[in-house]
């Protein structure tokens, strides 16, 4: 699926693409201070970067960093020379100026998305927020340090590239939608949105082929976990994804221990205490959210593992996909 490293001219080839969005889940995109939110079409562009690597399926990592630099630009080095310059422009345009960004609390569902932490009532959506909220000592309630867009914002994404691209940005937008996201907490099923115009459907079965990469991407490894979750608000969904998730994770270890848990991911944060004595990494569990015909929303998980550490550590890598296999058995 990759692109090759031929010259293009950029004057006779260049289209451009059309995405009219609107959020279904906060997005949690901030500009230069990290907080305040801010549309940035850098964040789309690190979308689409993401996406494109996990389609690759490239073995070879320098091979892969050429190719990607090739279509999205780079630093370049001693060796390279001058940096690329990208062949795909990302331009953004606020259409709806009046839904502004906030930092108020995020909702509550009418005290449906509360759930039992330790005899605490906690938001699900917190819960899954972790690390854009600090606790407020006076109210004792959480306060959100980070902003966000709330659902029902729209924008415009315009999309300059070559013609031989288009087929692939298409393919990758569809994704970013529905299981990609924009902003931070995106793997947790914020930053989701639909798109207007009419766009290709996700053919999973042609994603889910090839070897394990030692980076997140599609293999023959890769699953759709569908949950049977469904409903009009996209918000429903995404807190009964997020207390499912809770539940499966919790049957990974007994009580208190965090031997499988933490390889889903770390840090590993109880409270303040981090209970990941492992290297920083994400999971491979994406939550998915995606219209149907019946106008209602699904929600779903999309699991992408990948050889941990480079499998280099044959120990921590078979713990990581123990932990993975675990998790899609206790979700069926």
């Amino acid at each position: 699926m990759g692109f090759g490293l031929r010259r293009l001219t950029r004057k006779k080839t260049m289209e451009q693409l059309t995405f009219t969005c609107k959020i279904l889940t906060p997005m949690f995109l901030a500009g230069a201070d990290g907080k305040t939110p801010e549309l940035r079409a850098a964040s789309i562009k690190g979308a689409l970067r993401f996406w494109w690597r996990a389609m690759q399926r490239e073995p070879d990592i320098n091979a892969l960093k050429a190719k990607e630099d090739a279509i999205f630009g780079g630093v370049g080095s001693s060796r390279e020379g001058a940096a690329r310059r990208s062949k795909v422009i990302v331009r953004l345009r606020d259409i709806s100026p009046k839904i502004n960004g906030t930092f108020s609390a995020l909702p509550r569902g009418n005290g449906g998305y509360l759930i039992k932490v330790k005899h605490f009532d906690v938001n699900i959506l917190e819960y899954l927020a972790f690390g854009t909220y600090e606790r407020d000592k006076a109210t004792k309630r959480n306060k959100m340090v980070k902003g966000y867009f709330p659902a029902e914002k729209r924008f415009e994404i315009k999309i300059l590239c070559p013609g031989e691209l288009k087929p692939e940005i298409l393919r990758i937008m569809a994704l970013i939608s529905q299981v990609g996201g924009i902003g931070a907490k995106s793997r947790n099923g914020f930053g989701r949105f639909t798109i207007e115009e009419e766009m290709p459907k996700i053919e999973w079965q042609d994603l889910f082929q090839g070897n394990l990469q030692d980076y997140t991407s599609f293999s023959s490894k890769s699953k759709k976990i569908e949950m049977g979750i469904y409903s009009r608000t996209p918000l429903d969904v995404l807190a009964e994804l997020g207390k499912a998730y809770k539940e499966i994770r919790g049957k990974l270890d007994s009580p208190h221990v965090y031997s499988n848990r933490k390889y889903l991911g770390a840090p590993l944060m109880e409270g303040k205490i981090n209970r990941a004595d492992l290297e920083r990494h994400g999971k491979p569990i994406f939550f998915g959210i995606s219209p149907t015909a019946k106008g209602e929303y699904q929600g779903y998980f999309l699991v992408l593992p990948y050889n941990y550490l480079g499998g280099k550590d044959k120990h921590k890598t078979e713990k990581y996909h123990q932990a993975t296999r675990k998790f899609i058995e206790n979700a069926k």
